[in-house]
């Protein structure tokens, strides 16, 4: 029980989110041990930054969550992990990411990534739509990094894809939030209801636009043996967007998306066939 409280303190289900380290060298079609390698190292470099960051907002926002409707019971807000602990593992997270980052020439983005979060858990999330911007930022900051670690110049169509995709799921969030708890004294409130959802099916057409744009890249005709099949992720891509924003608009979704899109049988199967269309394009 106190392994799983820890486990669930670091929040190891949100390492998933690294897996996005991979997709570089996956999207670029360069399979190697040398990518292999690096990328496994990076997945845990970044993933003991993230944990890092996790207990560091949980210290901050432990009065909060301690009266919020699902966050009350974190371990940190339910007393299942003291305080002390803690911080001696917010600092030894913190000094295995750096001591790694350094070694393997990456420790500059470690560093910004943590001072961006420390901007935001002071500033940015009390600023409504700025906030959906710097959240978004980190997931590109994931890929740019598995990038850099690999030495592999990413598209930048791709770039622009993943930007709007993940910016929607951060919407999705909050759409799903204010729906499934109605918050009145949260950033935002019914009130903001309308433009999220806006916002949300401008992301997702544009998403969906600048996905058609990567396709027609030179990029990709240079990389697939056969990129028309490539094709095949627009109708794939397009269910899994309606998939994950039904639930998240009538407030059922689980309180992460990552989570969501993880463990929701369609989505996590949709997701499977567009690796494998990926693959195939690419060895056919």
């Amino acid at each position: 029980m106190a392994m799983y409280n820890f486990l669930k303190f670091i929040r190891i289900s949100q390492w998933q989110k690294n897996f996005l380290i991979f997709l570089p060298f996956i999207m670029a079609n360069e399979y190697s041990y040398f990518h292999i390698y690096k990328s496994i190292i990076g997945f845990f470099i970044f993933s003991f930054a993230a944990s890092a960051v996790y207990i560091f907002n949980d210290l901050l926002d432990l009065p909060k969550d301690r009266i919020h409707p699902s966050k009350k019971y974190r371990p940190l807000a339910s007393n299942s992990i003291s305080k002390n602990i803690a911080i001696t593992s917010l600092l030894i997270l913190m000094l295995i990411s750096l001591s790694l980052g350094a070694l393997n020439d990456v420790i500059s983005i470690i560093l910004i990534y943590f001072f961006l979060n420390i901007i935001y858990s002071s500033i940015i999330k009390k600023i409504k739509f700025l906030d959906v911007l710097l959240l978004s930022s980190f997931y590109i900051i994931r890929i740019y990094f598995g990038g850099k670690l690999n030495e592999i110049e990413i598209s930048s169509w791709l770039y622009i894809f993943c930007i709007t995709a993940f910016a929607s799921l951060v919407i999705l969030k909050r759409v799903n939030e204010i729906i499934k708890y109605q918050l009145k004294k949260s950033l935002y409130t019914e009130k903001n209801l309308k433009i999220l959802k806006f916002l949300l099916i401008l992301n997702n057409f544009l998403s969906l636009l600048f996905l058609i744009f990567y396709l027609l890249s030179d990029k990709v005709l240079e990389i697939y043996e056969f990129p028309q099949f490539l094709w095949l992720l627009l109708p794939l891509y397009l269910f899994w967007i309606i998939n994950i924003n039904k639930p998240a608009l009538s407030g059922k979704m689980d309180d992460d998306p990552v989570t969501f899109v993880s463990t929701n049988v369609k989505s996590f199967s949709t997701i499977i066939l567009m690796g494998l269309v990926i693959l195939i394009a690419q060895f056919s």
